[in-house]
Formats: structure tokens, C-alpha cells, sequence
């Protein structure tokens, strides 16, 4: 990830992650914390010193914390972590599993009508500022989501290239998949594991288990 980097939903515990891993890589020569409200800024910058006092060896870029999207102007890369998990819908609507069953639906389906709307108004953000980033969506259903700032993008963009909306798609599956033979076979490196997830991220991804190699 080269250039300036700036993270959306910085104060939530994705987001606040993301930023410090990107702390360490050289490659990134700015780095911008954007948070929904200035009331969480002190709190935010707060975390960062902390872990900086903790880690041994320095970051390279220390992160702007702010709620002005205008210092995410011309960045290289934005990465979206903005929205709503399943454990705060089910705080706003405590029949949330009723309805998901009357509709036939995945509870993690239940959060596409509050994220999409989170994630078109940070895509209209994007564009406004950093209108040549590469744009990472994440939040759930990632899938969804992706697809719809992909047309945002689309529709808003004369010159948009269509590979410039991206999401991690089933990685989280893969990693954890992987991990749980880690457990089991505690010679293997996770980094000599390989293998395949297709589908989309939730209930809907599914391991292609003769792709998976250990060790080899």
C-alpha cells in the first residue's frame, strides 16, 4: 500500500487495527484517521500514543485524527470501516431475528440497508476528495456492498476504471480456516498455508477443501 492512506471509521476496532498495522509499513507516506465525530478525537489520538509508548520499534507515520474528510484530500488509497455490526442492530431492533425469518433472510443480510447507506455516503466522500484512490469497502455483507460503490463510483466517474473498488472479500474465512489446522498441526507455518474460498463473506462462503495445502 503505497502513498497516503486514509482509514474510515478509525475509532471502531476494525479500523482503529488497520490504522496501527499500517503505522509499521514503510510504503505509507501519509496516513489520515477519519472519525464520525470531533468528540472522539482526543479519545482516538489517546489509543495511538499508547500503543506507540508500547511497541519497541517506531512507526513510520504517525496518523491524523480527524472528522474533516478534507485532509483525505488526493490519498492513494481509502479504506472504508465504517457501519453497523449484527450486535448493534440486534440493540436497535430486538425482534431482528423474528424479522430475518419472516423474510426469509441471513440476519448478516439484515445489515444491508443501514450499511449501504454508511457506505455510499463515505463513497461520496471519497470522491469528492480523493476522487483517483484506490477504494477499499469493508463491513458487512462486504460482497453487497462492494457491488453498489462499484456503480456508485461507476455512475459518478467519466474516467473511473472499474478495478478501483475492492473488498477482502472471503480472506477473513480463509484466515480463520486455516488457523484451526495451525491448532492442530502445530509444525505447520500458517505462512506455508494456502488455499480457496469461494462464494461470498458470511454464511455464504464456502472452503474448496482439496485446494488447501499445508507445508506442502
Amino acid at each position: 500500500i503505497p502513498g497516503k492512506v486514509v482509514v474510515s471509521g478509525a475509532s471502531g476496532h476494525n479500523g482503529f487495527n488497520t490504522v496501527k498495522m499500517l503505522m509499521q509499513l514503510p510504503e505509507v507516506t501519509g496516513l489520515v484517521a477519519l472519525v464520525h465525530d470531533s468528540k472522539n478525537i482526543d479519545m482516538v489520538e489517546a489509543r495511538f500514543r499508547s500503543y506507540d509508548e508500547s511497541v519497541s520499534r517506531h512507526s513510520h507515520v504517525h496518523p491524523i485524527v480527524t472528522a474533516d474528510p478534507q485532509a483525505a484530500e488526493h490519498a492513494h488509497v481509502w479504506i472504508n470501516w465504517k457501519g453497523m455490526n449484527l450486535a448493534t442492530l440486534k440493540r436497535e431492533n430486538p425482534n431482528l431475528e423474528k424479522d430475518a425469518a419472516q423474510k426469509g433472510r441471513h440476519l448478516r443480510d439484515m445489515l444491508i440497508e443501514p450499511n449501504l447507506i454508511i457506505a455510499l455516503q463515505d463513497a461520496k466522500m471519497a470522491i469528492d476528495f480523493a476522487p483517483n484512490c484506490i477504494y477499499i469497502q469493508e463491513g458487512n455483507p462486504a460482497d453487497v456492498l462492494t457491488r453498489s460503490v462499484h456503480n456508485y463510483f461507476r455512475s459518478k466517474l467519466q474516467n473511473y476504471s472499474g478495478g478501483k473498488v475492492i473488498s477482502t472479500g472471503t480472506l477473513v474465512e480463509y484466515y480463520r480456516w486455516t488457523k484451526l489446522f495451525s491448532h492442530e498441526f502445530h509444525e505447520i507455518n500458517l505462512d506455508r498455508a494456502t488455499g480457496l474460498y469461494i462464494g461470498e463473506h458470511g454464511e455464504k462462503a464456502v472452503p474448496v477443501k482439496d485446494r488447501l495445502i499445508l507445508g506442502g
